[in-house]
């Protein structure tokens, strides 16, 4: 009977082992978790972005200027790959000289080629919707379309002044991004709602793995139950013997 129960015993331990070492490394490192920042720590995955039926939030369409492409993704305005400000409605945004204009929810931000932020500008006529370029004696002038009218930038006073009807402006117009950024995006947008802490408390709970994940964990908790049972009557069969 005792080597039965030693036989099984052995099995057990056998059986729980990776399990058991598995939920350890998972358990101190959710111990630790907030002090390491992982609580707030994105996730940059786009197998476990589908496991979770989550995707992130990619931006189909943009604004060309020159070689850089600016676009908006959960409320961030983005230059080619990088997060540069907030922003919630984008207008377009060109080339205009060797800066770029950027129509930005209620204000017009200039940035230099590596989308460094040079000037903000907020006195924009009422309620801007959308950068255009007019050109005029073969200099071309930043338009911007408002509620009202049409408005050209006096670039050496930097105000605004209305434009003549009959001005022929060309409006910058959203295109699809490049497939080569579209894809970098992709792969490095975070899954939306999920921080580093949420997946190692999915993988210590296996509901990351679905039910069958979560029934081996269950399975390995039973294991280990059975396995300090058993140890626990080998135990009490040997000092039993041993007094005997």
């Amino acid at each position: 009977m005792s080597r039965r129960l030693w036989r099984w015993h052995r099995l057990l331990g056998v059986l729980a082992a990776l399990p058991v070492v598995f939920l350890a490394i998972t358990g101190v490192l959710i111990t630790f978790s907030d002090s390491l920042g992982w609580s707030r720590a994105p996730v940059y995955s786009a197998w476990l972005g589908r496991l979770y039926h989550l995707q992130p939030a990619i931006p189909e369409q943009g604004y060309a200027a020159g070689e850089h492409w600016l676009s908006l993704r959960d409320g961030a305005l983005l230059f080619d790959q990088q997060a540069i400000n907030r922003c919630d409605a984008l207008g377009g945004a060109l080339m205009q000289g060797d800066d770029i204009a950027v129509l930005c929810d209620q204000r017009l931000l200039w940035l230099d080629d590596q989308g460094g932020l040079l000037d903000v500008q907020r006195d924009l006529p009422a309620a801007p919707r959308q950068l255009g370029q007019a050109v005029m004696g073969g200099a071309s002038s930043l338009a911007l379309r408002a509620a009202q009218a049409t408005y050209l930038y006096d670039a050496s006073s930097g105000l605004w002044a209305p434009a003549s009807s009959s001005l022929t402006v060309h409006w910058v117009q959203a295109s699809p991004l490049p497939q080569a950024l579209h894809h970098a995006l992709q792969a490095h947008s975070p899954i939306p709602g999920i921080s580093r802490e949420r997946v190692l408390l999915d993988l210590h709970s296996g509901r990351l793995a679905g039910k069958a994940g979560v029934w081996l964990v269950a399975a390995t908790g039973l294991f280990m139950c059975l396995l300090a049972i058993t140890g626990l009557i080998s135990w009490w069969r040997i000092l039993r013997r041993r007094r005997s």
